[in-house]
């Protein structure tokens, strides 16, 4: 079943995840770190397609930003398996979740194929810092990418944002 496959591609090792998998936002940020982020982030909106402040502005903050926390602000990091098709087809279509926050996460289409085989399925998770499309029948059409700990916790950001809107409620494994 799921979790079996999970587990043996992603085996466990411990990282410590501070997110929520609801948001990456600037609420871990403590001094001016916090100030710069929710500046470019929120007062100045420079993440969206119609930012608040001139280009300048917004890189000059995320700069500033970057040089002072020695990585990119949060809203703009993002889940690396948003450029694989079979994961945008698997957020349109996923009918169940499987959760093992804050070490795993995988969206999958059907319980079990129309043959009685593992689905396909996607994951992320922390343990190994990786996010992925799994199809156990076909192993060559699977993916399997690399991801920091704030990219996996984009990607749980994703499929929260994607199990929600279709009104499911991720299972425990």
């Amino acid at each position: 079943m799921k979790p079996q496959l999970v587990l043996f591609l992603f085996p466990a090792l411990s990282l410590l995840w501070t997110g929520t998998g609801a948001a990456l936002s600037c609420g871990a940020e403590t001094g001016a770190a916090f100030g710069l982020c929710n500046a470019y982030c929120e007062a100045m909106d420079c993440d969206s397609d119609s930012p608040q402040a001139s280009e300048t502005a917004c890189t000059r903050t995320r700069t500033r930003f970057q040089n002072l926390a020695g990585r990119d602000v949060p809203c703009e990091i993002t889940c690396p398996c948003l450029s694989t098709p079979q994961f945008t087809a698997m957020l349109a279509n996923a009918n169940y979740c499987y959760a093992d926050l804050p070490f795993a996460q995988v969206l999958s289409v059907e319980p079990l194929g129309p043959g009685g085989e593992p689905p396909p399925q996607y994951a992320a998770t922390t343990s190994l810092g990786a996010c992925g499309y799994v199809d156990e029948v076909t192993l060559p059409n699977s993916v399997i990418l690399l991801a920091t700990p704030e990219q996996v916790e984009a990607c749980f950001r994703v499929m929260a944002d994607a199990t929600a809107s279709r009104g499911l409620i991720c299972q425990s494994f």
